[in-house]
């Protein structure tokens, strides 16, 4: 079929956060986060994302423990995105 794009795309579940859900996309170059069917935030990645996963963010006490970011493997690294920064964080 003509519509069909080739490429890998990934889903993450946020477990901390079951209605959190992040989607890569490796021609596309982007990571999409959902909370349950609303997209609030896009980001481009510099390289193809092939992995990604929540990770947990601070020291592991208090607050700032929770998953909130997410390590994605694109090319030969790895990065890390805070998905509570905006656009421009």
């Amino acid at each position: 079929p003509g519509g069909m794009m080739p490429g890998w795309a990934g889903v993450c579940f946020n477990h901390e956060a079951p209605n959190f859900v992040a989607i890569a996309r490796h021609f596309a170059k982007t990571i999409d986060v959902f909370d349950g069917d609303r997209r609030v935030r896009t980001m481009q990645t510099l390289l193809n994302p092939y992995c990604i996963a929540f990770v947990r963010g601070g020291n592991g006490k208090g607050s700032g423990s929770e998953r909130n970011l997410l390590s994605v493997a694109e090319g030969n690294q790895i990065a890390l995105y805070d998905v509570r920064q905006s656009e421009r964080g």
